[in-house]
């Protein structure tokens, strides 16, 4: 199946209301952050690496385990489209993740006890710690499943953007092509 962005949000946003359960994964049961994204790539037969160690308090692990299966956007200033996977910084780690969406993003935070979404206001934009791309390229609003490509660096492996990427909003002071 290759999803469009518009059916990622779409499908995100189906799940609006399920409760908030730290580590779930069932869609309609309960979801945590990690468990909404999750379940939006089982929804559409998208593998993802999935990590269910992890306690309340964050270790600084988000980014590097998201990384695992998604591709960081290589500039985190620009803007993020429908669809992308957004990651949060709490105090001082990465502690939350996010789908965007038009008008905000849809998230499990524990605060609100249910699956909403929220606008992406300067609370959130202040927090913003990077930006990953589902492991696809967009081809005429298609996502068309690729292999990730990987490079290694200092002994650690880094996922990198697709050959085929797709034409990203650039912030203004961006230099990459």
């Amino acid at each position: 199946m290759n999803p469009k962005r518009s059916e990622i949000q779409a499908y995100a946003r189906s799940l609006i209301g399920t409760p908030y359960q730290h580590q779930g994964r069932v869609p309609g049961v309960g979801l945590d952050c990690s468990g909404l994204v999750v379940a939006v790539a089982n929804h559409f037969g998208i593998g993802v690496s999935d990590y269910t160690g992890y306690n309340n308090r964050p270790d600084g692990m988000l980014a590097k385990r998201v990384g695992e299966s998604f591709i960081r956007v290589r500039c985190d200033r620009c803007a993020p489209q429908v669809g992308d996977v957004l990651c949060f910084v709490g105090k001082r780690y990465p502690q939350h993740l996010a789908i965007r969406t038009d008008v905000g993003m849809v998230h499990a935070l524990a605060d609100s006890l249910v699956v909403n979404e929220t606008s992406l206001d300067e609370r959130w934009t202040s927090r913003l710690l990077c930006v990953f791309e589902w492991p696809v390229a967009l081809e005429s609003d298609t996502l068309v499943l690729l292999e990730p490509r990987v490079a290694s660096v200092g002994g650690d492996e880094m996922p990198l953007r697709p050959r085929l990427q797709t034409k990203r909003q650039r912030c203004r002071d961006c230099k990459e092509t």
